[in-house]
């Protein structure tokens, strides 16, 4: 009996490593531990043969090998169907299965689960649908598969794996968490021999409060290192950023940009552009060092009003925010530990004065709604302590004190370095550098400052201004300080002073303070519509300058010297050659800025925040749906 056994296997096995009388090469071999001819014996003109109990199927030019429960062959060929508990090895992949139908080429892997391990890579890819090339050691599937590998979940509709490289490649609704982000695309590239995932097309990336949108992006998980490019758009809590292209290292929060920068905090007011920056702190620090340029902008208070804005450029613009403290409310409050502390002498006294005659009871956690303590006396018997009492009210009343209720805000400062140019429509502006506060709306220009103001130049060592609501309130201007007010196409009324502060109303000089070494030209009308009649030259410490507009310009209305002045009156004609202009006298029209185009004419995103925050983060049905067949 046995020896007829071993003759049937030794029969059965040879077509295995046979060529067919195509010489068609047969490259699977076999062993089981039965082997018959399958009932029909012939199907479609082949011979079939069912092999049962620990099947295995070897692969002869690369070593693969198919095990199952049973399996049917069709001789003379490699067409196999495998079944029950079907294990594919290659190398480091290992391939589960209910059942697999082979052709010769392709592993067609169906079943309720199919399950796929990289050993080497420590990557577990589950599925439903494989084809599997097992002389390429290539598979692809359809109809959704995740990939789990270390803190990586990855799914897809379509997939293909190397198993060879350890290359990854998901198609078609891609989704892939972390514990450090989300993300979905419509290709990507998983490369686990280098540990870096490639995103293609439509890619979205939640990370943390951030959003990133691109159509291309690179992701070194090793490094904590990801780059984006192709219509990049980032938003945080306070900003969106639009760029070509982003670099960002998760773990230290910071990111460099490149070409068509644009960065937008609404907060703020300001965007800022640029061809080059650099992003600290999770966006709390922007240095631009490519052609950076500066927008404030308003909101406008009525709807038929366009916002004006104001543009800034320089060699380089920073920005840096600050979470400070302002005071928003004050209250008046009484200090509980002086009054306590006097409560209790007071009382200690009257106890002691005659301890069965009063029975004194302290609440001193019990207040009403303006701090009050309450004290209960308990009086047993008549005493004289009418004075005490009232001497504890009267410390109420004095111990009154002040305190500050604040609120955590953001505020961001502004710097930016030589070249600065300022345009605005009714005020520009030249400086090598400029730093703005936002908390208090003060600008600081430094290294004599050019400013103009309709019709007005102004130029100082250190000009020093101060808004409200995006308005200039008041202006200080250190030594050298000159104002020159064009009266006419030849004429120029000046002022020179050791300091001077120019006061504001919408935006327009309303008053000019000058204070030592004052000096003035003035020409002088009877009427402001009419020529200029006179002019009056004076030197004073102090002078006092009333404005008024004239046809939206603004004019000399009065000249108040504080202190007796040296001063000469002339006709306009008779006035002397050397006395038309004050030492220091340059015009600087053809520096002046002439349009906001001319310092910047880029392209300004809107806000996508409403619609980037209504995209939904993907659900990962596909790896709940497959999590729950491996379940059952």
């Amino acid at each position: 009996m046995k020896l007829r056994l071993l003759f049937a296997l030794l029969i059965f096995s040879l077509p295995a490593y046979a060529q067919d009388d195509n010489n068609q090469k047969i490259r699977l071999g076999f062993q089981a531990d039965f082997m018959r001819p399958a009932y029909p014996s012939y199907l479609n003109g082949r011979r079939v043969h069912k092999h049962e109990g620990n099947v295995i199927y070897t692969h002869k030019t690369n070593g693969a090998t198919i095990t199952c429960d049973s399996a049917y062959h069709y001789f003379p060929s490699d067409t196999i169907e495998f079944f029950g508990n079907v294990t594919v090895r290659h190398a480091t992949t290992v391939m589960y299965s209910e059942k697999i139908f082979y052709d010769g080429i392709y592993a067609k892997v169906r079943g309720r689960l199919v399950k796929m391990d990289d050993t080497e890579r420590n990557a577990t890819l589950k599925t439903q649908f494989v084809d599997y090339n097992i002389d390429l050691n290539i598979g692809t599937y359809v109809q959704g598969g995740t990939l789990v590998r270390r803190r990586d979940t990855i799914e897809s509709i379509n997939g293909i794996f190397e198993g060879n490289t350890g290359m990854f490649t998901f198609i078609n609704d891609v989704a892939m968490k972390n514990d450090s982000l989300v993300l979905a695309c419509d290709t990507m590239l998983y490369d686990t021999h280098s540990d870096i995932t490639t995103f293609k097309g439509n890619t979205k990336t939640w990370n943390g409060n951030n959003i990133m949108l691109s159509n291309f992006g690179i992701y070194k998980p090793n490094e904590n290192e990801m780059s984006f490019s192709s219509n990049v758009y980032m938003q945080s809590e306070t900003q969106e950023v639009w760029a070509d292209s982003i670099w960002l290292d998760n773990s230290t929060k910071n990111a460099e940009l490149f070409r068509n920068i644009q960065m937008l905090d609404t907060v703020q007011q300001i965007i800022i552009f640029g061809d080059k920056a650099q992003i600290a702190d999770n966006y709390q620090t922007v240095f631009v060092t490519k052609n950076p340029a500066a927008l404030y902008y308003t909101i406008p208070t009525e709807s038929n009003r366009l916002s004006d804005t104001t543009c800034l450029i320089a060699d380089t613009i920073s920005t840096f925010m600050d979470n400070i403290k302002i005071v928003v409310d004050t209250i008046m409050q009484k200090d509980t530990t002086l009054q306590n502390g006097i409560k209790s002498d007071l009382l200690n006294n009257i106890a002691s004065a005659n301890d069965s005659a009063v029975n004194v009871n302290t609440e001193t956690a019990e207040h009403d709604n303006i701090g009050k303590n309450k004290i209960h006396l308990d009086i047993k018997k008549n005493k004289p302590i009418d004075n005490d009492i009232a001497n504890i009210a009267k410390t109420e009343q004095d111990s009154l004190v002040q305190i500050l209720v604040t609120r955590d805000t953001a505020v961001r400062n502004t710097f930016a370095y030589h070249n600065v140019k300022i345009y605005k429509s009714d005020f520009q502006a030249l400086c090598d550098s400029l730093v703005y506060h936002s908390v208090d709306s003060t600008t600081y220009m430094y290294h004599l400052p050019i400013l103009w103001n309709d019709s007005t130049q102004i130029t100082s060592g250190v000009a020093t201004i101060y808004s409200k609501n995006r308005q200039i309130d008041y202006a200080d201007f250190a030594s050298p300080a000159m104002i020159i007010m064009r009266e006419d196409s030849v004429n120029f009324s000046q002022l020179k002073g050791k300091s001077m502060k120019a006061f504001f109303k919408n935006n327009q000089m309303d008053r000019i303070n000058v204070s030592g070494n004052g000096q003035s030209v003035y020409y002088i009308r009877e009427k402001p519509e009419q020529p200029i009649s006179a002019v009056e030259i004076s030197e004073c410490a102090n002078i006092v300058i009333d404005m008024m507009q004239i046809n939206g310009k603004s004019k000399i209305n009065k000249v108040t010297y504080l202190m007796k002045p040296s001063s000469n009156t002339y006709p306009v004609s008779k006035m002397p050659e050397d006395s038309k202009q004050l030492k220091g006298f340059v015009l600087h029209d053809d520096i002046r800025p002439k349009s906001k185009k001319e310092l910047f004419d880029g392209y300004v995103h809107k806000s996508q925040r409403q619609i980037v925050q209504a995209i939904e983060k993907p659900t990962f049905s596909i790896t709940l749906r497959i999590n729950r067949l491996a379940e059952k």
